[in-house]
Order: C-alpha cells, then sequence, then structure tokens
C-alpha cells in the first residue's frame, strides 16, 4: 500500500532476505534435534547433523507445497508439549544449576546501558519482521471476533511465550556455556527418553515456525519477481535456505555475528513497519479501498517515491547507531514519511484518500 505495487518489491526483499537466514537457521536446530534422536537409536553410532538437516529440509519443502494449513494441527499439540518441557527445564534448571546461574547473573556487573536496550532492539528487529508478514495471514482469519479478543488472543500467549522461551534460554546458556538450545538441553536434562520426547517436538516445532513464519515472506517475493507459481517458488526458497550457511551462524563464536545481522536488517525493518503504521492510521485513518490495491491503473499503481526514500532516510539514521537501529529508524521514517507525505510530492497520486488530499484541495484556487 505505502510502497506502490512496483514499489513493494523493495520492502518485500527487505523481508524476505532475512526469512531465508532464518528458514536455514531454523532447519538446523531441528536437524540438531533429529540428530539426538537418531544418536539415541544407534547408540550414539550416527552422529551427522548436516545429513538431519538436509533429510529436514526436504520434508519441509515437501510439506509447504501444500501450503502453511498443512502444519496447523501440528503447531497446535507442539505448543503444549514444549511449554511443558520448558518448564521442566525451568524446574531443573533452578534446582540444580541455580549456583552457576546466580554467579552469572545476579553477581556479575550490571550492563543496563546501550547493551542491555540493544537486546531488546534485536528481539524487536526480530519480531517486526512477523509485523511485516501480518498481511499474509490475515487473509486467512474467519470473521465473527472483534478485533480487541482477537488481539487479546494473539498477545497473551506471545508474551507469555516469549517470555518463557527467552528466559529459560538465556538460562540454558548461562547454565551450560552451549548457544544451541538442543544440546544444551541434552546436557541439563541428561535422560534419554525424556530427551527424544523433546527433541521430537522441537524438530515439529522447528517446522511449524518455518511454515508460518519463514516460508511464506519470501516465496511471495519469488512469485512476485518471477512469476512462477506457489509450488515452484516455495522449492526455490528452501533450496535458498539450505544455502544459508545455518552450520555458521548457530555457533557459539557466531552469537555476536547473529545479533549483527539481527540489527542490521531490523535498520530497515523498523522504517518499513513505520512507514505502514503512518500511511494506515495516520494518513488514511483505516479507511482504504482494498480494490484500488489491486489495479495496475489504479492509486497505488507504481512507485510511491516518499515511501522509499523515508524507508531510506530512516535506514540511514539507524546506522547511526546500530545497537538501537530499530528505534531510530522507526522514528525517523515515520516522521521522514509525514513530512515527506505532506510537503513533497505535490502531485503525487498516493496522497488520494489520504488527509492531504483534502488539504490540497482546501487551498486550491477556486474557479467560478
Amino acid at each position: 500500500m505505502s510502497f506502490g505495487l512496483k514499489g513493494s518489491v523493495i520492502s518485500s526483499l527487505c523481508r524476505g532476505i532475512p526469512a531465508i537466514v532464518w528458514y536455514g537457521f531454523q532447519s538446523w536446530i531441528g536437524g540438531t534435534a533429529l540428530n539426538e534422536i537418531m544418536k539415541i537409536i544407534t547408540g550414539g553410532s550416527f552422529d551427522n547433523v548436516a545429513i538431519c538437516f538436509v533429510v529436514l529440509q526436504i520434508v519441509q519443502i515437501v510439506l509447504s507445497l501444500y501450503g502453511f494449513h498443512a502444519i496447523k494441527w501440528v503447531e497446535t499439540v507442539v505448543s503444549v508439549v514444549i511449554g511443558l518441557a520448558l518448564i521442566y527445564v525451568f524446574v531443573v534448571l533452578l534446582t540444580s544449576y541455580s549456583n552457576v546461574i546466580v554467579e552469572k547473573w545476579v553477581h556479575t556487573e550490571g550492563s543496563w546501558g546501550l547493551p542491555f536496550f540493544a537486546f531488546i532492539m534485536m528481539f524487536m528487529g526480530n519480531y517486526a519482521a512477523i509485523f511485516l508478514s501480518a498481511a499474509d495471514y490475515s487473509r486467512e482469519l474467519k470473521p465473527g471476533i472483534s478485533n480487541t479478543k482477537r488481539g487479546f488472543l494473539y498477545f497473551l500467549p506471545i508474551f507469555a511465550a516469549y517470555g518463557l522461551t527467552l528466559t529459560i534460554g538465556a538460562m540454558l546458556a548461562s547454565a551450560t556455556g552451549v548457544a544451541n538450545p538442543v544440546k544444551a538441553f541434552a546436557i541439563v536434562v541428561d535422560n534419554s527418553y525424556i530427551t527424544f520426547f523433546v527433541s521430537a517436538f522441537i524438530i515439529l516445532g522447528s517446522i511449524g515456525v518455518n511454515m508460518v513464519a519463514n516460508i511464506v515472506p519470501p516465496t511471495y517475493v519469488i512469485q512476485l519477481l518471477t512469476k512462477l507459481k506457489y509450488k515452484p517458488a516455495v522449492a526455490i526458497t528452501g533450496l535458498l535456505a539450505l544455502c544459508s550457511f545455518p552450520w555458521v551462524l548457530v555457533q557459539d563464536s557466531s552469537s555476536k555475528g547473529l545479533g549483527i545481522f539481527i540489527l542490521i536488517y531490523s535498520a530497515f525493518l523498523g522504517p518499513i513497519v513505520s512507514i505502514l503504521l503512518v500511511e494506515y492510521y495516520i494518513l488514511r485513518r483505516q479507511k482504504v479501498n482494498v480494490s484500488d490495491l489491486y489495479k495496475e491503473d489504479g492509486p497505488f499503481a507504481g512507485y510511491n517515491p516518499a515511501a522509499i526514500l523515508a524507508m531510506f532516510i530512516g535506514a540511514g539514521a539507524a546506522f547511526i547507531e546500530v545497537d538501537l537501529a530499530w528505534i531510530i529508524g522507526f522514528v525517523v521514517a515515520g516522521i521522514a514519511y509525514f513530512l515527506l507525505m505532506k510537503f513533497a510530492f505535490k502531485d503525487s497520486k498516493f496522497k488520494k484518500g489520504t488527509i492531504f488530499e483534502v488539504e490540497d484541495q482546501d487551498i486550491a484556487p477556486k474557479k467560478f
């Protein structure tokens, strides 16, 4: 909407490229879990994460050919089991590793300055990618539920799940010194039956996350750029994820680099989210003619120079302080877009239906 039919390619690429990287990353985590299962089954004679990763990737490509609805019922079960497993791990950590956690979390020098906010920005930058994918899934929503109830039903589970996962993940890393959550889980639990059971659901969870968050956006971008049908595009997405080198990103030594990667792409995602919010809530006051969005000769055809320029202004400002990239880009781009839409590109067709169209009509000379 904000960038125009052709301009949306730019914003879509900013969303699609990180999604492919996360697709590979999540698949490697799932492959690690599959490898743990194979080690238990074979008594340790099999130990090859790379093979498990490729096998899991092939399975995901096949599943994604049938759309993300194919995994919806699995996610429901997986979320419950993994939630219970996390609570179990939390209890184990408190009872068996409390001294290590206290030493590393409590008896340590504080970092409530820039490093603390940098971690928050990494979280927001990661989740901004999900914000931008909302349109890909909102078309599947069933009517009959108010926006307030729907928002509450989404916010509460997300808040609880993220809070629990981030806290326990950080505790696992502190207690074991291992960044890979699957390997850390196996060390902490030290029970082959529980490890087998939970690893199976971690695999399903990895598939579920990829199906919902990481496969659909880049697939739509590939379709947009190549005019391919869904199935060939989704297969290409899976192959590209194989080439994202997730085995490098998941290493303990690469954790800082992964954080920088998140901050860099959030420098673009933050501005895009801000521009969309300003467009919908301020400029259009939540009133959009949906049919106009798809007309090749309509008000949203082509490129919106104001949105593209605002995105790069926001991203440029974000790189002044990369640790705060998301919030800087978000604020600067939103202000820049509002001002550009108001004062620049006077004859832009993208002003049609906005508050500035009314202003232009008011100041235009009247004919008698």
